[in-house]
């Protein structure tokens, strides 16, 4: 598992803060963690699915108003693979389709590789957002916000009071 990425402050604190190096990552906008509005393409099938999503970046402390767009795609993507995959439980895996001669054949339900491609897109979109177990642990957390959320950020805190004593 990689090591998590330091903020700017801590490079600093620790004095291994280098410009050339460390320059660019101090430039990025640092924005506040906000649910933001839902995009009025979302249905309301994905309406749903954008609240939930909304909810939990805002407790991993990740989402910000500039999200809505990315997470209202997933949630319409969401939406769809739901649709798709209910299809294709009840149509089943094999389905009955005329050739181009007129005959009926069993072949492979083609809304299952429709439904595996969202899939795929759906996977890659949590990545982005940090919501898969890989991208979370390439995601730093406001230092602020891991001291008042947690009881280990507390201890931790506590610690370096006594440390700096």
């Amino acid at each position: 598992m990689p090591k998590p990425k330091k903020s700017i402050a801590e490079l600093k604190a620790t004095g291994s803060y280098r410009p050339n190096k460390h320059g660019r990552a101090e430039d990025m906008p640092d924005l506040p963690v906000e649910a933001p509005r839902m995009p009025h393409f979302v249905s309301v099938d994905a309406s749903e699915y954008f609240n939930e999503i909304v909810a939990l970046g805002v407790n991993m402390s990740i989402v910000t108003k500039a999200d809505s767009l990315i997470i209202g795609l997933l949630a319409s993507e969401i939406a769809e693979w739901v649709e798709l995959d209910a299809y294709v439980k009840t149509e089943g895996f094999m389905v009955k389709l005329p050739t181009a001669t007129g005959f009926m054949q069993t072949t492979v339900n083609p809304k299952i590789r429709v439904r595996d491609d969202k899939l795929k897109v759906i996977l890659k979109m949590l990545g982005e957002l940090g919501m898969s177990p890989a991208a979370r642990s390439k995601v730093t957390v406001n230092q602020k916000d891991k001291d008042q959320k947690s009881a280990l950020g507390e201890f931790l805190a506590a610690a370096t009071k006594r440390m700096n004593a």
